[in-house]
């Protein structure tokens, strides 16, 4: 077996930040590895937490972030790094003052020992949940590492984590690939049995999902920018509302359908006004916020905040303060973590920060800020010392396409042998989707489940391709939709696909059915879509043991994963040679898989090119490898 050394062999993270000399380097490895296990960690969790301080801190104990307080080899916060010596004390035996240790290398070992193990433990209590199907067990407890702190292990915080344009800054896969690459290492095993089937999957999927989405979203025109949500913020600290910019933001469900989003969001030293209105201790959506989506006493949604606001002043005197009932009910949510899930400590009384009263009068503003959101109204408030503060509403961006469902079913086992897709917009990933079918008591000709069956049996190509049209209408609710319900330029089933997955309705300057030329750019949108859907079903049956044959080194000049394809290519020439029909249609559908997860680099490998060279002109195979490469 492996010994930690072997696991531990690697140059440096993919992120680089802070790393130091390879002696360094080694020196604070060595006293890692001795600390911890004197401590009792196993070495999974040794080998994790050295995969951790190399990606977080590039072994140095002096990195400091540039826009947080994270630091040290952890790059704890100074609120978590409290946290994490006040467990290490209580758990470990330790006697650290949180202050006086923070610059101290031994101590930053010590206390990320402690928390390592922590997070090991919750994560393989979550493994298993469907929520976070198709991430390894160290991508998990990497979400955790960063998640764990503030939600104890919450499972929609570690699955946004990761999600989100956040987990691309610190790919700690990438910093493991290279243990996995012999046989015996400890890790090992634990990522052939958790890990999805290719290494790279979701930044090929982006590759393609993207400019299909861009493709929808240029149909539209200048509607394209989905409708933002407005939020009242709360200048907490006194030096102007900040906010963070949809790709550094959060997950949150601003209309309350069901798919959390990724949006705008209130930066972690301001807050947003709340209200539990259904008294389950959290913020659940939009709808509990004081915004566009608040729901008033008449069954209507408020114009705006401050509407929303004004029907909480039960004595009418235009402000909201102790004399009025709901004084105590609402709350400032300050988001410390940034990720969209509320937490008790996250919900603050009006009193506990400082407010006596909000002025419910407010004046129109149009200001977009460097983040790209935009405040649309400003008010103000009464401190408990007399001073003023600022509250803002704020139109937040919004990017629709990419969601996180809020509820999750556990999957039957005949549906987890399936194969699934992910969801996006306001559709449910497609296991999660086979399984609510199946408990919901509706019948129809033929089920989601039953078309995913016969995809995976189907053996001919023309089937499939008809196959796969049926499920993504299936899938998305588009079915029954009248194909020429949306005019005479598209299918109006193939638009509702689209807007479906994309979580935004076609609507341009023309209407809502579209115009000849955004009837082109949706149907290549569509195309590019289904291509995408029809490759990752391809990859999980029929194609699974080519893509199994894919080998992932991550390349530390390029700070990337490369593919090594030399399996793929013997075994398609073993096929080639034994039955050259068969051959063909497997290197065809392979070559159109690759396209179809935009995955160019690997069709620009010399070896697969001139294979697919000599069979075209050898043996008058067509395949259609039209691209940019």
């Amino acid at each position: 077996m492996a010994t930690i050394w072997d696991i531990i062999g690697i140059k440096k993270g993919p992120g680089g930040v802070g790393d130091v000399t390879v002696e360094q380097k080694n020196s604070t490895i060595s006293d890692a590895v001795s600390k911890w296990t004197e401590m009792g960690l196993s070495q999974e969790q040794i080998a994790f937490g050295i995969a951790t301080m190399g990606v977080e801190s590039g072994f140095n104990s002096t990195a400091q972030a540039k826009t947080t307080t994270a630091y040290g080899l952890g790059q704890f916060t100074n609120d978590a790094w409290k946290r994490a010596v006040k467990y290490y004390n209580e758990n470990y035996g330790g006697n650290l003052n949180s202050d006086q240790s923070r610059n101290d290398p031994a101590a930053q070992i010590a206390v990320m020992g402690a928390w390592t193990a922590k997070v090991w433990t919750m994560t393989q209590s979550v493994a298993n949940d469907p929520r976070l199907k198709g991430y390894s067990l160290s991508e998990i407890a990497y979400g955790m590492w960063h998640e764990g702190f503030g939600t104890e292990g919450n499972v929609n915080g570690v699955r946004r984590y990761l999600q989100g344009s956040k987990y691309n800054n610190s790919n700690i896969k990438g910093y493991f690939v290279t243990t996995y690459q012999s046989a015996g290492n400890i890790l090992g095993g634990y990522y052939t049995e958790n890990a999805c089937f290719s290494t790279p999957q979701a930044s090929l999927l982006d590759g393609i999902f993207n400019p299909t989405f861009r493709l929808f979203t240029t149909s539209l025109g200048t509607t394209a920018i989905p409708t933002r949500r407005d939020p009242a913020i709360v200048d907490l600290d006194g030096d102007g509302i900040e906010t963070t910019n949809v790709k550094d933001g959060a997950y949150f469900d601003h209309d309350g359908n069901g798919f959390a989003e990724q949006t705008g969001w209130a930066a972690s030293d301001d807050g947003m006004l709340a209200m539990d209105r259904n008294g389950d201790g959290i913020i659940n959506d939009g709808k509990e916020l004081f915004g566009d989506q608040t729901l008033l006493a008449n069954g209507t949604k408020a114009a705006n905040a401050f509407e929303a606001l004004r029907e909480q002043d039960s004595n009418a005197d235009g402000k909201i303060d102790a004399n009025d009932t709901a004084f105590n009910q609402i709350k400032v949510w300050q988001d410390v973590d940034g990720d969209g899930y509320s937490t008790a400590d996250e919900l603050k009384s009006l009193s506990d920060v400082g407010i006596k009263s909000i002025n419910l009068n407010s004046t129109p503003s149009t200001t977009t800020d460097s983040q790209g959101n935009t405040q649309t109204r400003t008010g103000s408030f009464e401190k408990t010392d007399g001073t003023t503060g600022t509250i803002g509403e704020y139109n937040l961006q919004r990017d629709t396409a990419y969601t996180i469902a809020n509820e999750w079913l556990d999957v039957p086992d005949d549906i987890a042998a399936l194969p699934d897709l992910q969801g996006y917009g306001n559709v449910y990933d497609l296991q999660q989707a086979m399984a609510r079918e199946a408990i919901s008591g509706q019948q129809s000709a033929i089920s989601l489940k039953t078309l995913v069956e016969q995809f995976s049996a189907a053996t001919d190509t023309s089937v499939r391709n008809s196959l796969m049209e049926q499920i993504l209408y299936k899938w998305t609710g588009s079915e029954g939709i009248d194909p020429n319900s949306r005019g005479s330029n598209i299918d109006a089933r193939k638009l509702a696909v689209l807007e479906k997955l994309f979580g935004q309705a076609f609507v341009s300057q023309y209407g809502t059915n579209p115009i000849t030329e955004a009837a082109t750019l949706l149907k290549d949108a569509y195309r590019g879509l289904s291509e995408m859907m029809y490759s990752q079903l391809m990859a999980q049956t029929h194609l699974k043991d080519l893509y199994g044959a894919i080998s992932y080194t991550w390349d530390d000049a390029t700070q990337s994963v490369k593919a090594d394809m030399s399996a793929v290519i013997s075994e398609l020439q073993n096929n080639l040679s034994t039955d050259s029909e068969t051959g063909k249609t497997l290197l065809g559908e392979f070559a159109r898989t690759i396209r179809g997860f935009g995955a160019q680099e690997i069709m620009k490998s010399l070896f697969f090119t001139l294979l697919i060279v000599a069979f075209v002109r050898n043996r008058n195979l067509r395949i259609d490898l039209k691209m940019e490469v």
